[in-house]
């Protein structure tokens, strides 16, 4: 003889699936927003070292051709912040790049003699998402 087995669950059991699941799509849904937020913070300090990156470059370039073209160096042709106070097809051709290169970039050089040898300092500054930024080098010439 067959018998019939009570298919009904205990009334304290009824709807806690229903709250699991509620509870881990939260869990999940934080566990997102978390690694969004993380990608963004990755991305945005990418940049940034992308464009400390392009500064270092043209900086040693700058003392590159400096270092080419020592008596213009002497002279203070390279003493520029932009290309309206450069002089000379190489310091003008040298800001085209780092306004390429740099939002809103500009240079300054300073340059000192001690010892018979040139002194110089470049300084590269640009503004990249409201944040101002420089970078520095010095080298002898």
């Amino acid at each position: 003889m067959l018998t019939a087995v009570s298919s009904k669950c205990k009334g304290s059991a009824t709807g806690v699936t229903l709250i699991e699941v509620l509870v881990t799509l939260v869990v999940v849904a934080l566990g997102l927003l978390g690694f969004a937020y993380l990608l963004n913070q990755s991305i945005v300090s990418n940049r940034e070292a992308y464009l400390r990156t392009q500064a270092s470059i043209l900086a040693h370039d700058l003392a590159e051709r400096m270092r080419a073209n020592p008596l213009g160096a002497r002279a203070g042709a390279y003493s520029m912040a932009d290309k309206s106070s450069a002089s000379g097809d190489d310091p003008i051709e040298w800001v085209g790049h780092l306004e390429d290169a740099l939002p809103e970039g500009n240079a300054t050089v300073s340059t000192g003699v001690s010892g018979g040898a040139l002194s110089v300092t470049i300084v590269i500054r640009w503004v990249d998402g409201g944040a101002s930024y420089s970078f520095t080098t010095q080298t002898t010439i």
